[in-house]
């Protein structure tokens, strides 16, 4: 069962984690915050230039949420996805990192593909039996 935490305590470290992610490189804030404090969910929105990551948590659960900053030619609507969620705890807020980063990154050309023969170091993919 899932133990009920104060908002104090989870809302300090979800600020703790996000800024861990705001200190590395250049200044400023890099995230803007929704904290409601009639009920218990906090939210904190990280901003790409493509895309905008939702995260909102509550003493038992944290997600988060992907939407493009723009909409598609024609369209009025910009599209998302969901990211991962779970129990508050540091496992569910590595599932998310790892998402936000595999939404963030491009797939290579065929064109460089080729070029590089399709090049996959062996240690990338392969597992080590122990």
């Amino acid at each position: 069962m899932t133990e009920c935490i104060a908002k104090s305590v989870y809302t300090d470290t979800l600020k703790r984690w996000v800024v861990e992610l705001e200190s590395r490189y250049g200044r400023g804030q890099k995230a803007l915050w929704d904290i409601n404090e009639a009920d218990d969910m906090i939210g904190v929105r990280l901003y790409t230039d493509g895309h905008v990551y939702s995260i909102k948590a509550t003493p038992v659960f944290l997600g988060c949420t992907a939407s493009t900053r723009k909409a598609r030619p024609g369209e009025d609507w910009t599209r998302g996805n969901d990211l991962a969620d779970g129990e508050f705890n540091e496992e569910t807020w590595l599932k998310i990192l790892k998402d936000i980063v595999s939404y963030e990154l491009k797939s290579i050309s065929n064109y460089v593909l080729k070029m590089n023969n399709g090049f996959i170091p062996e240690t990338c993919c392969e597992s080590k039996e122990t």
